[in-house]
């Protein structure tokens, strides 16, 4: 499934529920984040053969394990991530809603989001 359909088969109140199921202290980011969300459902993906995969990833010095997507899958703007397609590993224990959270979190971090959510992108820093 592309991440742009992943994202369309939510309301926002469900992905912002898992953000802060995920993340605590995360309320108070609720506009931005919506900003972040509503400017993703009207951008138009570029269709993409990569891939933004969550799998089971276990840190070498800590043998911790998490489950997540590396950083190095959210590169690129938003329409091309929009166009990626995501993948999860059966061994990743997270409902789908909690991959589109996560997604939309990777999204406002680490991608290149347009320059009209560049306020809403200074709130979410501080």
């Amino acid at each position: 499934m592309k991440l742009i359909e992943l994202l369309q088969k939510y309301e926002f109140e469900e992905v912002m529920d898992s953000i802060i199921q995920m993340f605590p202290g995360t309320r108070k980011y609720r506009a931005p984040l919506k900003q972040a969300y509503l400017t993703l459902l009207e951008t138009d993906p570029i269709l993409s053969d990569n891939t933004i995969h969550y799998q089971v990833m276990i840190d070498e010095e800590s043998e911790e394990s998490t489950m997540g997507a590396v950083d190095a899958d959210f590169e690129g703007t938003w329409a091309e991530c929009l166009g990626k397609d995501v993948l999860k590993d059966d061994d990743v224990e997270l409902t789908d809603v909690e991959v589109a959270a996560n997604c939309l979190v990777n999204l406002c971090f680490i991608s290149q989001y347009p320059p009209k959510f560049e306020n809403a992108h200074q709130l979410l820093l501080k």
